[in-house]
């Protein structure tokens, strides 16, 4: 059912996804510390740092939710459910990449700041679109609409990184990681001609 996966979709932007998703009281994050649990394998003694790694555990929750998304597997099975449904209540591919990709760059559209947790979440969003992309020898199963989609949606975010990065409001992380973004989209494009 369409009205179901886009439900799902929200959920997880609200979640997971929404750049207010982890705000955190910043003495709660004082509080917290990782696991020191001796396990009798010497973890406590191969521990890299003593404070709870914030940005490392949300990173890891947004990019799990987003390549579970994004899995080969569930494309394809969306793009076979296209022909199973009628055309006006359908849940398309290019639903789904665009759906996503608005989520994940709203700040494009808002012309707000970005938080550190969405600025990796976009990287890890460029980074997918990147793999589905330049799959040129099928070696990851995604359909070719797929790959169409991800190259739409890299071209769309760098076209809005365009226009807003003569923004004078954003802040100096939010400006030189939308630099660092259309930099890394236009090598996509241009790795891209080079398989070509």
């Amino acid at each position: 059912d369409a009205s179901k996966q886009r439900e799902a979709l929200e959920f997880i932007n609200q979640r997971i996804f929404n750049k207010n998703a982890f705000n955190f009281d910043y003495e709660l994050l004082n509080k917290l510390s990782p696991e020191r649990n001796d396990d009798f394998s010497d973890y406590v003694w191969r521990m890299d740092r003593i404070d709870y790694p914030i940005h490392t555990v949300i990173k890891r929750i947004q990019s799990g939710a987003l390549y579970s998304i994004f899995h080969p597997r569930r494309i394809l099975r969306i793009q076979d459910n296209e022909l199973r449904v009628p055309d006006q209540n359908k849940f398309t591919v290019i639903e789904l990449f665009s759906t996503v990709s608005n989520m994940i760059w709203e700040e494009l559209d808002s012309l707000d700041n970005i938080n550190s947790y969405r600025r990796e979440l976009q990287k890890s969003h460029i980074s997918l679109l990147r793999v589905i992309a330049l799959d040129s020898y099928n070696q990851t199963s995604f359909p070719s609409d797929a790959k169409t989609a991800a190259k739409a949606n890299l071209r769309n975010i760098l076209q809005k990184i365009y226009s807003n990065l003569s923004n004078e409001k954003l802040d100096y992380y939010t400006k030189i990681h939308l630099e660092s973004s259309a930099e890394d989209i236009e090598d996509i494009f241009a790795a891209k001609l080079s398989i070509d």
